[in-house]
């Protein structure tokens, strides 16, 4: 019986860091789907706005990976980087209507910077992780 100690100790210790190993490697729980107002966008925003009317529907700010001990995290993943040439030419319409920059008015550069920052740990391919964002909206 005092041989199960030391042994029952052991594999719970060993538990124990595997859980931590496990919740450190940047997965997911949940995906947050985050649309903007673009009027309250523009107007609240330090950048001067490139259209002179904002669109009047809400549009996709990003979809991002999320945990519930940290909604912010996984971000800045390792993966592909954003490559506009690979993006399929259909895809491409229907992200300019869901997915525009309202603020900067540069729909390629806003997609690229959500990619690195939340697509790449979506555990998806570019095109799937779009694909999936245009059927959320």
């Amino acid at each position: 019986m005092a041989m199960l100690k030391p042994s029952l100790a052991f594999l719970v210790l060993a538990f124990a860091f595997f859980l931590c190993f496990i919740m450190s490697t940047g997965s997911y729980v949940y995906f947050q789907f985050v649309q903007q107002w673009p009027p309250t966008t523009c107007r609240l925003s330090s950048k001067p706005s490139h259209q002179h009317r904002p669109f009047q529907r809400f549009t996709i700010h990003g979809l991002w990976p999320s945990n519930y001990s940290n909604p912010r995290k996984p971000s800045n993943c390792n993966g592909s980087q954003f490559d506009d040439r690979k993006v399929y030419p259909d895809l491409r319409s229907d992200l300019k209507r869901s997915w525009p920059d309202v603020e900067g008015g540069n729909d390629t550069k806003f997609w690229e910077g959500e990619w690195n920052k939340h697509g790449k740990c979506s555990e998806q391919t570019l095109n799937q992780f779009h694909v999936d964002v245009v059927q959320y909206y």
